[in-house]
């Protein structure tokens, strides 16, 4: 999975620590519905859970042009949609990473399927996520705390 100086790979038992590291990251917490610190434990238990189910969660690693790790995107199948979560390190912010990671990621999901939904649910005040969810397309719900986007595939998705 190659685009605009990215790769994506599959996480793996090897990655929690970054990914732990990632999720208590000051800005990723406030920006997050639960602005509480994960505890290491707790979030041991989640991770382990998360791979051992890849039909319904997919976390994929971002990596730069010098194979550094830069952030994760993450599909949670919960009914019939896909929930993404996203962060990229503060490190490497501001790059546009996360959109090209976001559409990595979808073109990953959508290999097994002819019909994809995703929705993603962005506190009002975190602009960064907002713009990369319209870039790609997504459509915009106003929810009374936050916004959700959505987007439908059924085939041929692509943004330039």
């Amino acid at each position: 999975m190659n685009n605009h100086s990215i790769t994506l790979r599959q996480a793996e038992p090897s990655d929690e620590r970054l990914l732990y590291r990632w999720v208590n990251d000051e800005a990723v917490r406030s920006n997050s519905f639960t602005v509480k610190k994960i505890n290491k434990k707790g979030h041991h238990e989640w991770f382990k859970n998360k791979l051992k189910n890849p039909c319904i969660t997919k976390i994929y690693i971002i990596l730069n042009t010098n194979a550094v790790a830069v952030g994760q995107v993450r599909f949670d199948l919960v009914n019939t949609s896909w929930e993404i979560d996203f962060s990229i390190d503060i490190a490497f912010r501001g790059q546009g990473l996360a959109t090209n990671a976001l559409r990595l990621g979808i073109e990953e999901v959508c290999i097994s399927a002819h019909a994809v939904s995703f929705v993603g649910r962005v506190k009002k005040d975190n602009y960064h996520s907002q713009t990369v969810f319209q870039k790609l397309g997504f459509d915009l719900e106003v929810l009374d705390n936050c916004y959700l986007y959505s987007l439908e595939i059924s085939s041929g998705w692509s943004v330039v």
